[in-house]
């Protein structure tokens, strides 16, 4: 598998991991949550309420007193609120209150008056003074059943005289539950989706970037001259630089090594013209010759001591990478000298060189030549 596709496999698999967590916490602490807000809002309308039936239930008039007909007339209200773009059009609290014993003396739905609730879980805990809450299905298997229960005592100096409680199907809050899942659901899919356009964006940047540097790194191979990639200041940039840097020292390496060779080839020459001479002095020669060949001997000692010299400049020479004393060089001349300096070996083979001196010149350096 390409380095990309691993990349953005990597990337795409720990954020759609991250998301889907994060999205499934959401999801399921959505609906907790409203319903958590809606618990608050009741608990603060039951005490409310308590207090205001305080008066009547010590007078023993609730069912007909004013209380009981303020919440009938609630009952018949049409709110007409639009709350976060969803209307509501009815009241939902239905409120009942039990006596000291359990028994219901009020229920604005009149459907429990006369029974006993003091079993109740929310009534119970309140007539033991701790608080009371309940959730409780009107249908068994239909979870959108679902009432919420909240009751508060009804406290006449610091005695219990009764239980009030306010109730409201959860089916009121959920089309707000329902609206935030929906948002989450597509916060989610916006980030699953922004994730995937990171993902392939990163990935073709770095395949961008890795092919360049291959291109690089292959043409170099193949000994072709390659400019450098510019990638930016990272990573990847850096590793550019150090492909050149590496480039460069391999090429000084085999300048080095051609040159060397060729200085090696180049000074057998010189030697073998010395030899030749020494070996020519040994016998008769007319005073002409012998001066001659002790002049090619000495000029070939000279060109032995330059040959020397440029050795121990080798060092130099591994940094270069272009030629350093550029002139105009008469090729001419330089088959002159190079004729002259065999001279000494062509005698002894019996060869003749003609030179046909065309006015050839070029630019280069003299000596490398």
């Amino acid at each position: 598998m390409k380095v990309s596709l691993r990349v953005f496999a990597g990337f795409f698999l720990i954020v759609g991991l991250a998301a889907f967590f994060v999205l499934r916490i959401f999801m399921e602490e959505v609906k907790p949550g409203v319903r958590q807000g809606m618990e608050v809002a009741l608990v603060d309308t039951a005490h409310l309420l308590a207090e205001l039936a305080e008066p009547e239930m010590q007078q023993g008039r609730l069912a007909e007193g004013p209380f009981a007909q303020a919440v009938e007339r609630y009952a018949q209200r049409g709110p007409k609120a639009l709350i976060w773009g969803m209307e509501k059009r009815r009241a939902e609290f239905r409120v009942y209150v039990t006596d000291e014993k359990g028994i219901v003396v009020f229920d604005s739905n009149h459907q429990a008056e006369g029974q006993d609730y003091s079993r109740w879980n929310n009534v119970w805990r309140t007539l033991q003074g701790q608080y009371g809450a309940r959730s409780s299905r009107s249908v068994a298997t239909d979870e959108s059943s679902s009432h919420m229960h909240v009751s508060a005592p009804i406290l006449t100096k610091g005695r219990l005289i009764g239980v009030l409680t306010v109730a409201t199907p959860t089916s009121t809050v959920m089309p707000y539950v329902q609206r935030s899942q929906r948002r989450v659901k597509l916060a989610g899919l916006v980030l699953m989706g922004t994730a995937l356009a990171t993902g392939v964006l990163l990935s073709w940047w770095l395949t961008r970037s890795l092919g360049r540097l291959r291109r690089y790194a292959r043409d170099t191979a193949e000994g072709h001259k390659a400019a450098r990639p510019i990638l930016g200041s990272g990573e990847l940039d850096e590793l550019g630089r150090a492909m050149e840097g590496m480039r460069e020292k391999l090429e000084g390496r085999k300048y080095l090594e051609r040159h060397v060779q060729a200085l090696a080839h180049e000074m057998r020459s010189p030697l073998a013209a010395i030899h030749g001479a020494a070996e020519l002095l040994d016998g008769p020669l007319p005073e002409a010759d012998r001066s001659h060949f002790v002049s090619n001997i000495r000029e070939q000692e000279m060109r032995l001591q330059r040959l020397v010299e440029r050795m121990m400049g080798l060092a130099s020479l591994q940094q270069r990478q272009a030629l350093e004393a550029v002139t105009e060089v008469s090729l001419a001349e330089l088959l002159r000298e190079t004729v002259a300096s065999k001279a000494t070996r062509a005698l002894q083979a019996d060869v003749h060189f003609t030179l046909d001196e065309e006015p050839v010149r070029v630019w280069g350096e003299a000596f490398l030549l």
